[in-house]
């Protein structure tokens, strides 16, 4: 069964981004994390719906300069 909450630092690993940002990211709200005790763990969907949301910003950006 593959996991479906990870940890800041696996989600800084799966996506290239630095451990810092990951929690920037989170104190900002960009991505959505539930709390289990002490533990700050990320949704592998919200991680899912983060890049798409980078994918389109992205498309939208390159239309407005065409």
């Amino acid at each position: 069964m593959e996991k479906l909450l990870l940890r800041p630092e696996e989600v800084a690993e799966a996506t290239g981004l630095g451990r810092t940002k990951i929690y920037a990211l989170l104190a900002l709200g960009e991505i959505e994390s539930v709390t289990c005790g002490r533990r700050r763990l990320i949704p592998v969907a919200a991680v899912e719906a983060f890049v798409t949301h980078l994918r389109e910003e992205g498309a939208r950006a390159v239309a407005a300069e065409a």
